[in-house]
């Protein structure tokens, strides 16, 4: 059975309860900055899954949890 998809209002009620989060934009879409740099938006790559979000993260942060997911897919 398919996970019902929540919306970017999901992300921006979450996002607005951390610190220093404020409403913005990125490239026309909506966004969440952390003093002026972009936190996460709706993914607007043309490579990008439609309807993803877009979270800021370290690569090295990214690679763990790609390597983790792998281990996960393989069990």
């Amino acid at each position: 059975m398919p996970k019902k998809a929540i919306g970017f209002d999901a992300a921006r009620k979450i996002g607005r309860t951390l610190p220093d989060v404020e409403e913005s934009t990125a490239y026309g879409s909506p966004a969440l900055k952390v003093h002026g740099k972009l936190f996460a938006c709706i993914a607007i790559n043309k490579a990008a899954e439609p309807n993803s979000l877009m979270v800021r993260i370290p690569f090295e942060d990214r690679d763990a949890l790609i390597n983790d997911r792998s281990r996960i897919a393989t069990r």
